[in-house]
This record gives structure tokens, sequence and C-alpha cells, in this order.
């Protein structure tokens, strides 16, 4: 049936009023600028000729015409330094349109993901960022974040902390909840004046909205886009035949600027509805630019012309920091809403904007690299370079700046996300083996230098060949014991098992000792040659070593004194048990844990559930039902040492081998998923290590491993970004939303708790966890997940994209902690750092100096966090930063185990502050004390310490 005529001419009308009803005078605020992928579904070196060609475009608009003001480098700088590697004779012309302030760079080094990532190194993107983006004539400090899924709790503080107060964002928020300006407060009470962008159009919306229209004869809003009246204009499509770009892109030969002035009035309108709407000041926002675009040279005569459409309407070429000083000087911030903590709404109705949730999962072996390497360097290499810089080794700089660039460029979005090429994966994973390697090698050059130092009187002489020594270095700014597994090569001649070790004060150590295999170990130095011995598998506990600090083992070759046995760590072939813990592995895999501390039992922990997902790495898209494997193939006992005792499952079920788009139940061909997870307890632990190997065939599915916690609670606790978020366990109803969320961040780990006890899952690398169950008390964690990338058709792509399915063995680390209380009570944050941060394991032949100093860098309480011990960007003093993950305020002391001549705080840009927040007080040469307030980050220089060449 046919609609009414009258009706259809009253919507018609009804419309045309709303398009020409009057408004306030208003100023349009058009910000020319691109969103650079540095690598994304290109390589990096394929963007970068895009980059190349694409700025050199913009340097020669801006020479020759001045009414091209302004261009905005995506608020971040190493698009600018990827150019100028290839461009050195561009630096003066490129400096001098930064400092001119037409060309506008940083304040990120690269825009990061945050929620993927450490807090710490957001801070450094930030501190990298802007002291690049200076020394190439200025920065941006505006805060804009176009593309993050979802927007950290901490970052109001993070910038307040780089004087930066605005933040402009567009994922993570509601439209409903929100207008389009608003107060964001941490949860330390910094705040930042926020802009939040319109959905489906904010971060390029003068762009579509009004440069496609008039300028390339594109309309939007309407079935297709309407794309086919720029190919009647810009014909030629070319491509070559592509062996490493994307096969289904084509240049256009004679693409060209056009101008259709018919259209410039009723999108002017549309674009002007649309970023008035809700918006509290008469200053409105328009992004000229999208992913990977030029410089567009017609953008003034469009200015010009949309000038003279409404006289009430002012549209100017600006920039960010203008009309946020604008959009500042107007709005009442006293009527403005607040919204405190982490901004992560997913998208319920179509003018949200999705957040990409699943990105958390997508490709998981990047997370773990990630997690890997942010370890190594933020809490091993860097404070033990620091460490023996204050005991006068030269500072390593170089290799430190080199290490945290190649981390930061990996913190990009599209990097991190692992929503990339095949090509670009590798690439990634490349630079994390870069970084790592620059890591150890300082972490070699800072331990060799603690042993050796000049100064120092040498080891004593010995007649015949040296003994062996374990020595065991703790870079922490903690007291830090506990179980040790290293390796250590025995000489030939000195061959002898048993033997025992001995530490510096001569107390005796029985260590359970496994020969590996002879060695081929080589004598580096000025005469290189072999060293003839025999390696071995040493596993014993030490006691807490102080914080920086070491202590050395002899081995003795021949066997200790009698002593007693140690209780079995395995009493039957399925139980491990400590003085803190007893689990029992089930028949059906799952295990039943004893909490002895408390009296609480767990059962039926970590069962797996598997589920189809047709999706791709933004979007997750079930496909069937959950299944669990079948009965375990395997259970036995692997390990039963003194110190260690291990219980290996091995699981297997049969799954269809794909679940394409085109088949959601999946194809007829099955194939085999084998699991084996491998649980490990030793002696003094309050955790259960779990390692599990998943051996994946098939495609199109996520896999979890689930916990039931019979506790109940209102929230769950996880891991953040200098904050442990808090999360709700229940959920509105979710059946109609367009992203139902089925996962949420963790950095480190996720736990429930009932206030009385809790449990806690702590892991590498793993940053998706959620709740489910008709209780809301089962905890998952996702260890892979398998998807297509969806930018090619079927199987077309595979040889650029199909590293997204994760075919092959993956394998994962995680924990199961049980605690008494909540997360504070229960130490979580305490027992994370010792299952993530292992001490420092070396071997010396032959006597080592002993460690008389004791400790170096001493933080309490250890309820505060350390994230960073470094040395001073800009001066010769050493810098320590510390948080309070607490809701109260708590008093802190850092004593140092040499003098210092004083102590201030500083921002997180290491300007230096006067402290009296903090109430910062020396106390005698070598201690500084001071209160942390509630969730507050605070940054200590130290000058004038001691040592210090």
């Amino acid at each position: 049936m046919g609609g009414c005529p009258c009706r259809a001419k009253k919507q018609k009308q009804k419309e045309q009023d709303i398009m020409n009803k009057p408004s306030k005078h208003q100023t349009l605020h058009v910000l020319n600028a691109t969103h650079w992928d540095r690598e994304w579904v290109l390589s990096f070196v394929s963007y970068r000729r895009l980059l190349i060609h694409y700025t050199d475009q913009l340097l020669e608009i801006m020479a020759r015409d001045p009414s091209f003001k302004y261009y905005h480098m995506d608020a971040q700088v190493i698009c600018m330094e990827d150019y100028l590697k290839l461009r050195p004779e561009k630096t003066g012309e490129l400096k001098k349109l930064v400092k001119n302030k037409r060309i506008f760079i940083g304040p990120w080094y690269s825009l990061p993901d945050m929620p993927l990532l450490h807090g710490e190194a957001l801070a450094r993107n930030l501190l990298i960022g802007i002291g690049l983006s200076k020394s190439l004539g200025g920065v941006m400090l505006e805060g804009y974040t176009p593309c993050s899924n979802g927007q950290i709790a901490q970052l109001p503080q993070l910038y307040a902390g780089f004087n930066i107060h605005s933040a402009i964002i567009y994922k993570g928020i509601a439209g409903d909840r929100t207008p389009k300006e608003f107060i964001w407060r941490s949860p330390d009470g910094s705040e930042v004046l926020t802009i939040h962008l319109a959905a489906r159009y904010g971060r390029g919306n003068f762009y579509c909205l009004l440069y496609h229209e008039v300028i390339a004869n594109i309309i939007h809003d309407t079935p297709v886009n309407n794309w086919d009246y720029a190919l009647k204009e810009n014909w030629a499509p070319f491509r070559i035949e592509f062996v490493h770009h994307d096969p289904y892109v084509y240049a256009s030969l004679n693409s060209k600027e056009t101008w259709h002035a018919e259209h410039l009035k009723p999108y002017l309108q549309k674009l002007r509805n649309q970023t008035a709407d809700g918006a509290a000041t008469s200053h409105l926002i328009g992004f000229n630019g999208m992913d990977h675009t030029p410089p567009f040279p017609a953008t003034p005569k469009l200015i010009a012309a949309a000038n003279k459409v409404f006289p009430d309407l002012r549209v100017i070429d600006s920039n960010i920091p203008a009309v946020m000083a604008a959009i500042r000087g107007e709005a009442d911030k006293a009527k403005l809403p607040v919204h405190l903590g982490e901004l992560r709404d997913a998208k319920a109705v179509a003018k949200d904007r999705d957040m990409y949730w699943p990105t958390l999962s997508a490709r998981i072996g990047l997370k773990i690299a990630n997690r890997e390497t942010e370890h190594l360097l933020i809490d091993l290499a860097e404070p033990a370079s620091t460490w023996a810089w204050l005991r006068g080794m030269p500072y390593p700089a170089p290799f430190l700046t080199e290490a945290w660039k190649l981390l930061l460029a990996n913190h990009a979005h599209d990097s991190i996300d692992g929503c990339s090429l095949n090509k670009v994966t590798d690439d990634i994973l490349g630079r994390f083996f870069d970084c790592q390697t620059i890591c150890e090698g300082m972490l070699q050059d800072a331990c060799v230098y603690l042993l050796t130092r000049p100064g120092k009187p040498a080891a004593s002489k010995t007649t015949g060949l040296p003994d062996p020594y374990l020595v065991i270095f703790n870079p922490t700014p903690y007291a830090r014991g506990g179980f040790i597994e290293t390796e250590a090569d025995i000489l030939n001649e000195l061959d002898g098992v048993p033997c025992y070790l001995q530490d510096e004060k001569g107390k005796t150590i029985v260590p359970d000792i496994r020969f590996l295999h002879p060695c081929s170990s080589s004598l580096t130095g000025h005469v290189g040659r072999p060293l003839p011995s025999k390696r071995y598998r040493f596993q014993f506990e030490v006691d807490a070593i102080p914080p920086m600090a070491w202590r050395s083992f002899k081995v003795v070759c021949k066997p200790p004194a009698a002593v007693l046995p140690a209780p079995s760590l395995a009493p039957a072939d399925r139980v491990l048990e400590n003085d803190f813990l007893k689990v029992t592995v089930n028949n059906d895999g799952t295990l039943d844990m004893l909490d002895k501390t408390t009296g609480k039992n767990y059962c039926g922990l970590h069962g797996f559930e598997d589920i189809g997902d047709t999706g791709d790495p933004w979007h997750f898209k079930p496909a069937g039902e959950p299944v669990d494997p079948r009965l375990p193939t395997h259970i036995a006992r692997v390990e039963n040492t003194p110190w260690r005792a291990a219980i290996e499952v091995r699981m297997q079920w049969e799954l269809p081998k794909a679940r394409p788009p085109s088949a959601p139940g999946g194809t007829p061909e099955r194939a085999r998923v084998a699991i084996t997870s491998r649980f490990s307890l030793t002696r003094s632990a309050r955790r259960l290590d779990v390692q599990t190997t998943i051996d994946n065939p098939c495609r199109d599915h996520r896999l979890r491993v689930c916990f039931p916690t019979g506790l109940v609670s209102e929230s769950t606790y996880a891991g953040g970004q200098y904050h442990v978020d808090e999360r709700p366990t229940r959920l509105p109803d979710m059946s109609k939303w367009i992203e139902p969320v089925d996962g949420y961040p963790n950095f480190g780990f996720a736990g429930l708790s009932d206030g009385k006890t809790g449990l806690a899952i702590l892991n590498i690398g793993l940053p998706e966890y959620f709740v489910k169950g008709a209780d809301r008390n089962i905890l998952t964690l996702t260890i892979l997940r398998a998807t297509q990338l969806k930018k090619w058709p079927e199987s077309a792509g595979d040889v650029l994209s199909a590293g997204a399915q994760c075919l092959g063995q993956q394998t994962v680390r995680y924990a199961i902690y049980p605690h008494a209380g909540n997360w504070q009570m229960g130490r979580v944050l305490q027992e994370y750092r010792s299952f993530a941060v292992p001490l420092i394991k070396s071997e010396i032949i032959g006597a080592p100096r002993l460690c008389r100093e004791g400790a170096l860098i001493t933080l309490s309480p250890d309820s505060l966090e350390v994230s960073c011990v470094k040395r001073a960007e800009r001066e010769n003093g050493l810098v320590i930063r510390v948080w309070n993950p607490s809701n109260r305020p708590q008093p802190g002391k850092v004593a140092l185990g040499i003098d210092f001549k004083s102590v201030v705080t500083t921002n997180l840009n290491e300007n230096p502050e006067d402290g009296a927040a903090i109430r910062l007080k020396r106390v005698g040469k070598r201690t500084a004390s001071f209160t942390v307030p509630p969730q507050r980050i605070v940054t200590l220089l130290f000058r004038g310490v001691k040592g210090v060449k």
C-alpha cells in the first residue's frame, strides 16, 4: 500500500523547516587534518611512501597559498620523524611551519590504544612525544585520542601532568550520556575540558558532509553514498598486480577537485545541525580529513564560499588550540556535566560510536609480546641501568631511547590492536624482539658493571679452577625473594653431582639439580676460547634480597651435609599442596582449590569454553552455542621436586574447521583443537601458576578459560593504568544493542571479591576478561581468538591476513590467586608484581664481589606502586615515580643507600613543583618522606645524588 501524499508533503516541509531554522551566531572551526595509521592494511613502508608524497604536497601548498593556514598531523609526531628520515633536507622548512603554528604536531609520540598498555608507557609516550615535537619547532598541548577503544580512568591526570587541560575523544561514551562538551575527572580529582565528537562522522565531519559533496560530488547518507558521482568526474582507476599491497585498491590517474555549488547550502546546513546538536557554545568543530588523506588544496576556496551562505555562521580555517581556547572562554564550566573515571560505553544504538572492544583479544600473541617487553624495559632494564649509573656507570640513554621508541611504535592503535596484515604483525614482533634484545644487553652491562666496577678490591685469587657462583639481582625498590629456577654451567673438571649452594653468610641451600646437556659455551674477550662444561638446571628458594642489591651463591660440588627431606608438594598423583594452598585435579580436568589461609574452597576452576566467531578483529559475532571439551585424554604428575611440583592435563575436542559468513554453523570439515595445561606450585607460593599451550587448526572461534568463584559481588576489579578499575558484574539488557559487551580490559589481573575472600586471575598479556553465569560470578579469561580480517574475500587474502586466525601453537601464562578480603587486603598488586617481574638470574665463574652496600633504593610501604626508576630527562638527577592505588592518602618514604642534596616533586614532564600538595620533606641525608593523596601519581626528583658522575 502507498503512503499518504499529505503526510509525505508535511514531512518534507518539516525537514525543510529544520534545514532553514534560524539560529544564534556560530563559528565553524575547520580543522585540516589527516588520521595517520602508521601501519594497518598496508605495511609501514607502504604507508610511508604515501606519507612522503602527502607531506611534500602539504609543504608545497603552504608555501604557495597563505590562505591554507593550518594542518594537524593527528596529534602525534612519529609520522614527522618517519618523514624526516627520508627527507632530512626538509627539516628546516618543517621546523619553520611548526614554529609558526601552521603545522601542529604532538603531544603523543604515537597514537595508542590505551587500555592495552602499561600506564608508564603512556606517560613516556607523551614525554617523548612532547620532547621530540619541541625539537621540531613546537608542540600542540591539547589532548586528542581519536581512535583509542575506550578512554582510561586516569587520562585526565596524565594530561594534567603535561600541562594539557583538554581532551578530544571519539570513542568511549554514548551520545545520550553527554553533550558535546563536558568535564572529565580522573579518580585523583584532575579535570580536563572534554569534547566528544559525534559518532558517525566525528573525526571527519567537514570532509564527509561538505568537502565530499561540493568538491567530489559524493552524497553521503544515501543507501550507497552515491560514490558513482565521483567516478564519473575522476575516472581512470589504475592498479598493478600487487604482492605486498592491497590487491583491491586502485589509484586514480586523473583525480581532481571539482566544484558542485548546488550542494553547498544544504550540506553546510546539515553539517551545522550535526555539530551544533548538544553543543554548549557557539563554537563548532569540523574536521577536514580522514584515514591517510592528503591535504586538500581547494579547502580555502570551500571555506570562503561557505562563509557567504549563512549570515549568522562564520566559517574559518582554524586549529585545535584556537577552538579549545574559544570553547573554554565561552563555556559555563559550572553548568557542564562531570564524568568520573573511565569511559567505556559500547555501541547500543546507531548514533553511538563503535568501541571495538573485541580488539582486546585479536592476535593475542602481540599482546603477550607487548606485556613481556613492557616489563622487561620498565621494571628490569631501566631500573638496573639506573642502579649501575648511581654507582658510577655512564647512563645508557641512547639505548634506552631506542628501546622506548621501538616499544611505542608498536603501541599505535592499529598495531597493538592486532587488526592488520601478516606483514604488519611480523614487523611489530620484530620491533618487540629488537627492544627485548636491547634490554637484555643493558641488563648485562649493568650487572657486569656492578660486579666489577672500579675502585673496589677484586675477588681474591684462588689456586686451581675457580668455583661457579649463581648471582641473583633484585632491581626493584622492594625486598624480593622466593622461587628461583636458573641454568648454570659447571666446568668439566669440577663436574660432580650431588652438590649444594652456599650463600654469602655460609648458609647451605640444597637445590634440586637436573643435568640438561653437555654445553658448547664459549668465552669472549681478548682471547676467545671454548668453555668446557656441562649445563644444569637449578631450583631453590632465596630469602628476601634487599631492594637494588644482589646475593651470590657458591656452587659447591660435593655432597651436602645431611639435611631433612622437604615435605612433598605432590602428596598424591592429582594433588598439589604447600602451606598455603591445596589443589586437586578432578576427573574432568577442572580444579578444586583450598585457600588454607581463609578456609575458602573453590570448586570446578579452569574449565574451557569455545564458541564460533564469524566476526573480525573489531567485531565479535558469536555463531552457535558455546561448547566444552570432552574428558581429558591425559592427567599426570610431571614434576615433583622439593621446590616445585606440577600436574599436566591434556584435552582436545573436535570443532568445525572454519565458520565463514557463508556457513556460520561451520564447514563439514572438522579438526581437533588440542590443549595442554601445566599447573605448577612452588614451596612458598600463594598462587598456582598455569601454562597452557593451544594447538589450533581451526578458524573463526574464541576460546576462554572459566573460573566459577562462588562469590557474590556487585563489581569486578581489574588492573588498569595507574589505577585498579572496578566494573559492574551485572549489565543492562543488551539483546537489542548493536555491539553487546562480552569482554572487559585488564592490565595483568582481574578478579572478584565478596569482601571476605576473593579470587584473582593474574596473566601475562591476556587483556580480555569478563564475568558470566546466572549469578555473574564466573570469571572468564580469553586465551585465543581466531578471526578473519574481513578486508578481502574469503581465502583470497590468506597470504596477507590469515595470521589473524592464530593457527598453530600458542602458549599463554596466567595464575590463580585466592586471597583474603578485597584486592587491597589481598595484596593483588603485590602478587602480580611477583608473578610478572622476575629477579635477574646470572652466573659467574670465580668469586664475585660481595654486595655489602645494602639496599640502594627502598620504597615503603609496598602498598605504593613504583612505575619508573630512571635518570632525569634534562638534568643529572634521579627520578622515581610512585602512585597510590587506594582511595585514601598513604604516607610514603624513599630511602637511598647514598646521599642526595635535595628532593622536589615534578609533573610528569619533569618540570619541578613545590611539593606542598604531598607534604614532601627531606629526612637526613638519604631519605625523603611524603604523603600520596588518593589515586595520585607522584614524581620525585632527587638532585645532587652522591656517586653519580
